[in-house]
């Protein structure tokens, strides 16, 4: 990514896992308008519970995921599949799975603009809010045809918003088709809101 130019395409194949080796493990730094996508079929990125998976900050920004997995993104921040503070992220036929945070354990958007078209979110959990995706500070989401959740064993787990949660004023989410199953609130005292999803002044 640091290498490709303004425009590229990356293709990826198979799974590419982080390790504890060198250089081998810290989160994909997007700094420019760029598209990775599997070269046939669907291809892998497992953090391996080792770190972010990719961060996008500034308006001039953007990410493009075709037919890709991520998984195994950990940390005690948000966002550890995708991070995303202003910019754009446009996601198709992409899975994130397994990831735990503190915020929007898959996705975390401050700002910017998030689509996803098709892919599904599972057994992802965040300690607060948003076991999936977590969009505040006037983020513009679009979810087309996307599963979140599905079923017992794929449930997405936050204490308000299992599935996912919005927040802010100005913050927007539009779903068209798909579904929100399975996810839950976890109740760690006396309040858990939003076993689907969770909307506070958005």
């Amino acid at each position: 990514v640091e290498d490709a130019p303004e425009g590229a395409t990356i293709k990826i194949g198979g799974e590419i896992k982080a390790t504890n080796d060198e250089g081998n493990k810290d989160k994909i730094i997007i700094n420019k308008k760029i598209t990775i996508e599997a070269k046939t079929g669907t291809a892998t990125l497992n953090a391996n519970e080792l770190n972010t998976i990719f961060s996008v900050m500034g308006n001039d920004k953007e990410l493009t995921l075709k037919n890709l997995i991520l998984k195994k993104g950990k940390g005690t921040g948000n966002g550890v599949g995708i991070f995303l503070h202003a910019g754009k992220v446009t996601l198709q036929n992409t899975n994130i799975e397994n990831c735990s945070a503190n915020k929007g354990s898959a996705i975390y958007a401050y700002g910017g603009t998030l689509t996803i078209t098709g892919g599904v979110f599972r057994q992802n959990t965040a300690k607060t809010n948003g076991g999936a995706i977590y969009a505040e500070g006037g983020c513009n989401l679009t979810l087309n045809n996307v599963t979140i959740g599905g079923s017992t064993a794929d449930a997405n787990k936050a204490k308000n918003g299992g599935g996912i949660c919005l927040t802010g004023i100005g913050t927007t989410g539009t779903m068209n088709g798909g579904k929100v199953s399975y996810n839950e609130a976890v109740r760690d005292d006396a309040v858990a809101q939003g076993g689907g999803i969770f909307i506070e002044k958005s």
